[in-house]
């Protein structure tokens, strides 16, 4: 697979794309006045415990306060697993009001980013990754990536850090560590040992509500997570971060530093290389698959949900090979599409109805394979009797669509707003009601144009009746700044100070 990493640096956002056979895989936005908070380490205060929750709530100086979960706090009971995580089914008699205590000053950092009205996600088992491990300053462990699956590599990688590893610290070695020396590993260990210890200095001098330690700009993790021999070029279109990602290459691998290229112009990056089509393309909830099939593609806040459609392809002899062939390319695209647009929590997958087993298995053979390029970790299950497939990924940063996007002003997100047939049965209620108290014989209606269309038009006569029954002269007048949903009846006619000119609904 031949596999680049594009970066697009402008003064107002950086945006990273990494290019999968001329597909895009992934996407990374970071806005100059809104950077990502993943990583950053705060000194914070705790303002409240949730016993019901097993959560407690910390002031870190956000808008919001942070979500620290009773899994998410550092104690000596908590067995991890391999990748450093605490386990939870360690310590089941462990209450969060047995660590922590409101008021209490502690260290704070954030695994996950806010979503909507839900502050960020915070943990107390700190991390600082490096390029080839990760160190774990307040936990005794060491561990190996589970994506490392070779096991006399594990070993052999176990027994390469536990020479560097000081007491009382824990460390994980990393995916891209696989095949890696000593020296490497020293050289990373150093490094990681002394940011801690700055980062240690300052939290004891801080006061709470105060970012102690900032992770790297992304183009820096972009380097450090992702740019790996795997990689087969790495181009920038800024010489000024084309320079800096050269300096960072030298001091974390070199070999790679032949990989680094500046976009040489004059077109658009993204442009060049359709990554700007692809984009949008992302941002729709259809995608069309090129046998003529369709992955239709449904986003909430905590669920997300697939469904696999024929569409226009009309397949083959049998309902059976249709279903079966449709299902096998959407497997692919939908793991494709769930990590460009980052969709995270629960994952419900709806294919195509198929009856021969050894279809259904390989159709869920392909959707695994498919994730294995994925670097959030993801848990599918079995398909079930009813074609779903149920999964969870891994939640780090906003999806796609939340960060490109934001809720429209007509339909505050729901995705449809009221018919106009409706919304005029709702202006002929507030007329009937404005009416039963109404001084002047003429009464005036202020709606959106499209509104005043239907009143004007297919409406007129059932306005022309109302006014018979009421006994009241009804105006309507077009008002282009109020939504289209709502709507003003006034007691008389219009205000002389507004400039509108209403349209006499009565007579021909």
């Amino acid at each position: 697979m031949f596999t680049q990493i594009l970066a697009n640096v402008t003064p107002a956002a950086t945006r990273v794309a990494v290019v999968e056979d001329g597909t895009l895989a992934e996407i990374y936005v970071d806005r100059a006045d809104e950077q990502s908070l993943v990583g950053n380490i705060y000194r914070g205060r705790v303002s409240n415990i949730a016993v019901g929750m097993q959560a407690a709530f910390v002031d870190v100086g956000l808008d919001h306060d942070v979500f620290l979960p009773l899994a998410g706090v550092a104690h000596s009971s908590a067995p991890l697993t391999e990748d450093g995580e605490t386990m939870a089914s360690g310590a089941p008699d462990l209450k969060i009001s047995d660590l922590l205590r409101v008021g209490q000053e502690i260290d704070v950092q954030i695994v996950k980013e806010p979503v909507g009205a839900k502050g960020a996600r915070g943990t107390t088992n700190l991390t600082l990754p490096g390029r080839y491990v990760v160190l774990m300053p307040v936990c005794d462990h060491v561990g190996v990536s589970r994506r490392i699956e070779d096991e006399k590599e594990r070993e052999r990688l176990k027994e390469c850090v536990q020479k560097f590893k000081p007491a009382g610290v824990g460390l994980i070695v990393r995916t891209v560590a696989e095949g890696k020396d000593e020296a490497e590993f020293e050289s990373d260990v150093t490094f990681l040992l002394r940011q801690w210890e700055e980062i240690r200095e300052r939290s004891g001098q801080a006061p709470a509500r105060t970012l102690v330690y900032q992770d790297s700009s992304l183009l820096h993790k972009i380097v450090r997570d992702i740019f790996s021999a795997a990689v087969d070029e790495f181009i920038i279109d800024s010489r000024w971060e084309c320079e800096r990602i050269g300096e960072a290459c030298r001091f974390l691998s070199p070999a790679l530093l032949e990989k680094v290229k500046l976009h040489p112009g004059p077109d658009p990056l993204f442009e060049s290389w359709g990554v700007e089509k692809d984009l949008e393309r992302a941002l729709e909830r259809k995608v069309w698959l090129k046998s003529g099939g369709t992955v239709v593609i449904e986003e909430t806040e905590a669920l997300h949900s697939i469904d696999v459609n024929t569409g226009r392809f009309l397949g083959h002899d049998n309902l059976e090979e249709t279903a079966f062939q449709t299902n096998l390319e959407a497997a692919e695209t939908i793991a494709r599409q769930v990590r460009l647009r980052n969709l995270a929590g629960i994952i419900v997958i709806d294919f195509i109805d198929m009856i021969d087993e050894s279809h259904k298995r390989k159709v869920m053979e392909r959707l695994r394979d498919s994730f294995r390029r994925d670097r959030a970790r993801t848990n599918i299950l079995e398909l079930t009797a009813l074609g779903l497939v149920q999964m969870t990924r891994q939640r780090n940063r906003g999806t796609l669509n939340s960060r490109l996007k934001e809720p429209c002003p007509y339909c505050r997100g729901e995705g449809k707003i009221l018919s106009a047939d409706y919304l005029t049965g709702k202006v002929f209620r507030e007329i009937q009601r404005v009416a039963a108290r109404a001084r002047s014989e003429t009464l005036t209606v202020l709606a959106h144009p499209s509104i005043v269309r239907q009143l004007q038009g297919p409406r007129r006569h059932a306005l022309h009746e109302l006014e018979s029954v009421l006994k009241k002269r009804v105006c309507v007048s077009a008002e282009g700044e109020l939504h289209r949903e709502q709507f003003k009846v006034h007691d008389g006619p219009l205000p002389a100070d507004v400039n509108r000119d209403p349209t006499e609904s009565g007579g021909d």
